[in-house]
């Protein structure tokens, strides 16, 4: 299974929220688009600012959606 190669974090972080982006895709009305999957912590609200692993840096959330699928 997927979950043996890919384990979900661990969500004992010191503080903040512990969070894994899946998706980034480009609205042209909206800009850019990060999908993520929220584990633990806090949560994410507008203003949260999140450590960025693979760059190095910190990023401040600008807007938050919550995405809902469709009952099948």
């Amino acid at each position: 299974a997927v979950v043996d190669f890919l384990p979900a974090p661990s969500t004992q972080a010191a503080s903040g929220v512990v969070a894994l982006a899946f998706k980034v895709q480009f609205d042209g009305q909206r800009g850019m688009l990060v999908f993520v999957r929220v584990f633990g912590g806090e949560g994410i609200r507008r203003g949260t600012t999140l450590l960025n692993v693979s760059r190095g840096s910190r990023e401040r959330v600008q807007r938050v959606m919550q995405v809902r699928g469709g009952l099948l």
